[in-house]
Order: C-alpha cells, then sequence, then structure tokens
C-alpha cells in the first residue's frame, strides 16, 4: 500500500509496530472437539444475523458461545470409549445444559461429524419411552397422588376409547398386587403409569408436558403415559432442566456474543427473567421421586432402573429417568448443576436387538455425569418449606416400623398428604 501510495511512510511504521490479536471464527476454533457443537452454534449465530454462514466467515465475525472445553471433551471421550464397535450403525444423541443459567455446555449429534454431520439432538425427533413418565406424574401429583399411592400392577387389558384393546407389558415381571408411586417409577412398572393416565385422563398429561415447556405436538392417548410421543433430545433436556431449576423456566441457548470485524459487538445474549413453570413443592416431590431409580431399596419384583449404573455416580445426588421402546434406548438425569440426556438408536429406525445397544445410553450418561461433576461440591436439592421428610417403606408406602426398618428410605411428601399409619409387616 506505500508502494502504490495509498499510504504515508508513517503509517506504514505504525502499521508494522502494532500487535495483532487473531480470533477464529467459531468453525475453525479447535476443529477436533465439539463440531456438532460448533455446526449448531453457526447455524444459531446465522439466524440471529440473518445472513447465511459462508457470508459469517469472510465478513469476520466472532462468534463466542457457551461450550465448555473440559464436559465436550469428557462427553466426547467417553461416547468413543462407550460406543460398542461391532455395532458401528448405532447412533447416540447427547446433550448438557446447565439449568440455572441455560447454557447449552456440551453437545454431541452422533459418533461422527465427519460421517455424518446430521444432529441427533436437534433434528431427530424420537419416541420417549418412560422418560416420558416424569410429565406423567408431575400431572398425578397435581391430582392428589402421593409417593405411598398404590396401584395395583398386574397384567392388565385396557378397552380405549375406539373399543380397541391394549395391553402393555413390564420390561420384567408384574408385581401381582398393589405398588406404591414411588417404586412405579423407579422400577418403570408401565401397568401403573397407563392405570394412572386412564384415572387423570391423558389429556391432562399433555397439559403437563406443555407446563414442562414441550411445545411438540402430543396426542391425548392412553398410551402417551408410557411414551409413545416423538420429541428431540434437545427438548427433554430443556423440560427435565425445568425440575432442576426448581421448577422455573429455562431456555437453552449457545451464542453468548457477536462481534464483527471491527471489534463492534453486534449481538449479545439477555437472560430473560424466568418464569416458574412448576408449583415447587410438586416439582420438589418429583425430582426427589426420581432419585429412586438409583437406589436398591425400591428393587423388589423388578430392580430399580439405575441400580446397575448407581456405583458410578456416587459422592452426588442426581435424579433421573431412563426409557427404552423397541428402537430407542434413552437415559436423561440431572443435578442441580447440569442436566444431560443421552439417546441411542438407529437413523433408520430399525429394532435395537442386542441388550449391549440398550446399556450404552446408562453407561454413557453415568460415566460422563461422574467425571463432570469431580471435584464439584455436592448440591442437593433445595426442600421447600411445604414438604416434609419422612422414613417410609417404599413397598408398603407406610412410616418406617420394626417390620420394614432394613428397606426403609427418606421420601417426601406436600404436608398435610403423608402416611399416618406404620408399617406392621
Amino acid at each position: 500500500m506505500h508502494e502504490t501510495g495509498k499510504i504515508t511512510e508513517t503509517t506504514m511504521t505504525r502499521a508494522k509496530q502494532e500487535e495483532l490479536n487473531f480470533v477464529a471464527a467459531a468453525s475453525e476454533q479447535e476443529p477436533e472437539v465439539g463440531k456438532y457443537f460448533q455446526d449448531y452454534a453457526m447455524d444459531q449465530a446465522s439466524n440471529i444475523l440473518g445472513i447465511d454462514r459462508q457470508a459469517i466467515d469472510t465478513q469476520g465475525y466472532q462468534i463466542y458461545t457457551t461450550i465448555n472445553q473440559d464436559a465436550q471433551k469428557k462427553l466426547e471421550d467417553t461416547i468413543k470409549q462407550e460406543l460398542p464397535e461391532d455395532s458401528e450403525e448405532l447412533q447416540i444423541g447427547a446433550v448438557t445444559i446447565d439449568p440455572r443459567s441455560s447454557k447449552i455446555v456440551a453437545m454431541q449429534g452422533g459418533r461422527d461429524f465427519d460421517q455424518t454431520p446430521y444432529n441427533r439432538v436437534t433434528q431427530a425427533e424420537r419416541m420417549t419411552g418412560s422418560t416420558f413418565k416424569a410429565f406423567l406424574y408431575y400431572a398425578a401429583l397435581v391430582y392428589g397422588f402421593t409417593p405411598s399411592t398404590l396401584v395395583e400392577s398386574r397384567e392388565t387389558t385396557f378397552t380405549l376409547e375406539n373399543d380397541e384393546t391394549y395391553t402393555p407389558g413390564n420390561a420384567g415381571d408384574f408385581a401381582n398386587r398393589p405398588v406404591t408411586l414411588a417404586q412405579a417409577l423407579a422400577v418403570s412398572d408401565n401397568i401403573y403409569a397407563i392405570k394412572t393416565a386412564m384415572e387423570i385422563g391423558p389429556e391432562n398429561i399433555v397439559e403437563a408436558a406443555r407446563a414442562f415447556g414441550i411445545e411438540a405436538d402430543l396426542k391425548a392417548v392412553p398410551s402417551i403415559a408410557i411414551g409413545t410421543g416423538y420429541l428431540s433430545p434437545l427438548e427433554m433436556t430443556k423440560a427435565y432442566s425445568v425440575l432442576a431449576n426448581q421448577g422455573w423456566s429455562v431456555k437453552p441457548y449457545v451464542i453468548e456474543k457477536i462481534v464483527d470485524r471491527d471489534g463492534n459487538i453486534v449481538y449479545q445474549h439477555q437472560a430473560e427473567t424466568p418464569k416458574r413453570l412448576l408449583e415447587e413443592n410438586h416439582a420438589f416431590v418429583l425430582t426427589h421421586m426420581l432419585t429412586g431409580m438409583f437406589n436398591d431399596k425400591f428393587t423388589d419384583y423388578m430392580r430399580a432402573t439405575g441400580a446397575n449404573v448407581a456405583p458410578i455416580i456416587q459422592g452426588h445426588q442426581y435424579a433421573g429417568k431412563s426409557g427404552s421402546t423397541d428402537f430407542d434406548s434413552w437415559m436423561i438425569g440431572f443435578t442441580p448443576e447440569y442436566t444431560t440426556a443421552v439417546w441411542t438408536g438407529y437413523d433408520d429406525h430399525r429394532e435395537m436387538t442386542k441388550v449391549q445397544d440398550f446399556r450404552v445410553s446408562k453407561q454413557v450418561w453415568a460415566k460422563y455425569m461422574s467425571q463432570l461433576h469431580a471435584g464439584l461440591p455436592t448440591q442437593t436439592f433445595n426442600v421447600p418449606t411445604g414438604v416434609v421428610g419422612l422414613k417410609v417403606d417404599p413397598i408398603s408406602g407406610k412410616l418406617e416400623g420394626p417390620a420394614c426398618e432394613d428397606r426403609s428410605v427418606m421420601m417426601y411428601y406436600i404436608k398435610g398428604t403423608q402416611p399416618k399409619e406404620v408399617c406392621s409387616e
């Protein structure tokens, strides 16, 4: 420029002396980690700026995201370790949200971005299976159920409104006796779920899902109770994050700010004032019941669904729910710090036939969450003033007594609904 007369020698000298700080565009930063995350962030930035993705790079924008590099690496490493090598087409989607800030801190939309950039976290809608029971049992609590509410669990054929019959199965045995809500949730009893849906009305379950922030079209049919609706992993993680956030709204985001080539901030994320979506007492009672899946004291006619991974996650209080269909396997769980969902299945919706394929979601979730929380101070879920905690027999739903002392657990009830009778057999 000096040679062509565009600038003076003084300007040239100053330019040579100026220290330059280069910041790569989001799509160029550490490409070996977080490719799905960065791809999603670029899509969001494109929508925010109203320009195509190529223009973001060529026009020199700097994209600042919510990614936690350490969490992202832990997630990717865990997935590589746990995905079975002999099931090369088995896919995975996993995402972590900080429920208090609504930041998406880690996301992996598949096995390998270079092989398939299709993001199963944000783009795939899959049948939710029993993970949907969180919404079912929130509605049940609102309609008067308690953790001790008994419902008969035995093989049952239901007659629906169109006179069709429906005979749901369980992953294991039937109790052939009344079981408590707390135990039914811990072992994922489908008969209890369908009977509850028939009693409170499927339309009220859909309404409960709406309260959690679910916007997808859901059919108000009894089978919705065991997860026949289709939702994305991101939407499910957002909904569970509402519980982790004590019933307050969560709006996941990935873009913190965007700066143009001149250093001007052209976009800055503005956090919205949280809204209370769930009644705090019901939200807490449900949250604490969701810790039961990791407690073998709920094991009886079926094993507590998370008991096999409980040793991996010692040291912190976790709540969660697993779920499976013939084509999908889910694990969604949370602490006050993080909510993570893991889904596995095949893109072509083929049936999952290998036992190990169903185990992947729990193993990835448990090992990753354990690493993510390593070194963090232990935080428990805040107990509202409107609930009371008591030692209760999870089998009978009665207060701890000499006959059931060894198997009693702490359970929480909205004040005035706690059991009064002591277990005696």
